[in-house]
């Protein structure tokens, strides 16, 4: 009876170490990651194991409000106010992968640019470049950052024109799809 009791202790309490050890049996960095504090585009890192160690790619998304010609006349109102239609593609930008190094709670990344990410057990969030990266949950939490960012850059063409454009107005803007964002990472 003391024996079997005393296999069991020894078991729950290798478990409980185990699990500390490891993070509560999670991974504290692998996954895809979302910088949700930027308006004007949607940045994300995407953190994989490789052996002991870790491969980051960087990946930022927006829409191009301001190339040449997306701005289109189409025609004046009964006014004499000239209306514009607009048209916008998501577009991304997405690094090379890069190897990091796990140090405590800090991954370094291999280079002359000594980045490091950090991860901040208090609220599970990653700090990287002076900015707080929440893990991405679900392709839904990407495509609500999309319409986010789709409402802040109608805004911001709506406000260009306003103010840069004397008697015309924004008729309609349209946001193509374009690309697609990087496949999550869990």
């Amino acid at each position: 009876m003391k024996k079997s009791l005393r296999v069991i202790l020894v078991g729950l309490l290798t478990v409980v170490l185990s699990m500390l050890l490891t993070g509560c049996g999670g991974d504290n960095f692998q996954g895809t990651w979302i910088d949700k504090n930027s308006k004007e585009t949607i940045r994300t890192l995407n953190i994989e194991k490789n052996g002991n160690n870790y491969l980051v790619q960087r990946a930022s998304y927006d829409y191009n409000l301001f190339k040449p010609g997306d701005g289109k006349k189409i025609n004046k109102d009964q006014n004499g106010v000239q209306l514009y239609n607009w048209s916008s593609t998501f577009t991304k930008y997405v690094s090379d992968k890069k190897s990091a190094t796990l140090n405590k709670d800090t991954l370094v990344i291999a280079g002359p640019a000594q980045e490091s990410i950090s991860y901040i057990e208090k609220d599970g969030s990653l700090l990287y470049k002076g900015q707080n990266y929440i893990r991405v949950k679900s392709e839904s939490d990407l495509e609500k950052a999309k319409e986010e960012l789709q409402a802040a850059s109608k805004a911001k063409v709506e406000k260009f024109v306003d103010e840069l454009w004397v008697k015309s107005k924004l008729n309609n803007i349209k946001f193509n799809d374009g690309d697609s964002f990087e496949p999550i990472i869990k």
